[in-house]
């Protein structure tokens, strides 16, 4: 009896240092992980939602009339759309190659806002719009951009809603509101060098969202697509 007292002992015993050393290996891990830099995260980034073997064989249920399945944004389109998060039009299109609007931007990042996709914590104070009602759809969304800091009213109070959004403010939005850590890198681009949207563009390099044109320039004034806009929430996502 003696005997097995001391063999079950011996059994626990070891068992306990298995654990403990499962448990410093398991937080040496995660401590490495939050140690990495941007540019190493990258390497183990990966969508939360969607990966390569749950989309691989979609098919969209009523596919858009314009985004046909050879379109390089049709999974992005649709599955985006059967999350609610964008939206086509009455006429079953999608007008993939429209710019998108700073209206239409706000109102995806409210949908996102609101499923708990993205959090947008406010750092500064409410304040209205002289073109932008209360009662717009779009108002949630515009005021979540404008309390992030992302979005500016001008000298007359306006947020332009109907301006077309610009590839700079795009990268902003979704550095900000998917709290992707900020890379330090720089160089990536000769013309956002030094600007306030660098930071912002460099991190979209590092977790491999954007690569920009074969010009070596990212073109952050330039206007997007809808179709683009949605890819770029897709691969995050």
């Amino acid at each position: 009896m003696y005997n097995f007292y001391i063999n079950n002992y011996i059994q626990l015993e070891r068992l306990m240092n298995l654990f403990k050393k499962i448990s410093l290996l398991l937080t040496m891990i995660g401590l490495s992980v939050i140690l990495l830099s941007p540019q190493e995260k990258v390497k183990a980034f990966q969508p939360t939602i969607f990966s390569a073997s749950n989309t691989e064989n979609y098919k969209a249920s009523k596919p858009f009339t314009d985004v046909p399945f050879e379109s390089t944004y049709y999974q992005s389109t649709h599955i985006l759309r059967d999350l609610s998060i964008i939206n086509g039009y009455s006429n079953g299109s999608f007008q993939p190659q429209n710019s998108i609007t700073r209206r239409q931007a706000a109102l995806l990042i409210d949908r996102l806002d609101s499923k708990q996709y993205i959090d947008l914590p406010p750092v500064k104070e409410e304040v209205d719009f002289n073109d932008v009602n209360w009662q717009d759809e779009a108002y949630l969304g515009l005021n979540l951009l404008n309390q992030a800091g992302i979005f500016e009213v001008d000298k007359k109070g306006n947020i332009l809603p109907n301006a077309n959004l610009t590839r700079g403010e795009m990268a902003k939005i979704l550095v900000i509101a998917f709290n992707l850590d900020i890379s330090n890198h720089k160089g990536s681009f000769k013309d956002v060098a030094g600007k306030a949207v660098e930071p912002y563009v460099e991190t979209l390099v590092a977790y491999g969202i954007t690569t920009g044109y074969p010009d070596g320039s990212f073109k952050p004034q330039t206007s997007l697509s809808r179709a683009h806009y949605s890819e770029f929430i897709f691969r995050i996502l």
